[in-house]
């Protein structure tokens, strides 16, 4: 028979897991709202895009509750994944939503500096061909 302390401890160990997977699906849901709202309002695929996360998130935190407690969900881990998402949306996503979306603004003028780039050295090519006498 297994003795009450370890009982106990894998009980803390799967509450904190839980809790830690409750986080990181909060820290998802900041990511994906950080990619959408740089897009403006979201049209055409931002339902599917929406449905994806929450399919997505879904699977992790079905998972996480799963393996936690060895293939039972039990109410702590209900609770625990509460309080893992409470205590990233109460602490950490004022500071991580504002970092996101910069991280997301700069990756998307990054890109288009990138391609303007390219679009200035295709036509200086072009030009240069055509000087050449050749015809692109």
């Amino acid at each position: 028979m297994a003795d009450a302390s370890d009982l106990v401890s894998a009980q803390a160990t799967a509450f904190v897991g839980v809790a830690l997977v409750g986080a990181a699906v909060g820290l998802s849901y900041d990511v994906h709202r950080a990619l959408w709202m740089r897009r403006g309002r979201p049209r055409r695929w931002g339902h599917l895009a929406d449905a994806a996360w929450a399919a997505s998130a879904g699977g992790v935190v079905g998972i996480g509750l799963l393996a936690a407690a060895d293939g039972e969900v039990r109410l702590y881990s209900a609770l625990a994944l509460g309080t893992g998402l409470w205590a990233y949306f109460g602490l950490a996503s004022p500071v991580v939503l504002p970092v996101a979306r910069a991280a997301v603004g700069a990756a998307a003028r990054a890109a288009a500096a990138s391609r303007r780039a390219l679009a200035h050295a295709a036509r200086a090519l072009r030009g240069l061909v055509r000087r050449a006498g050749g015809r692109p």
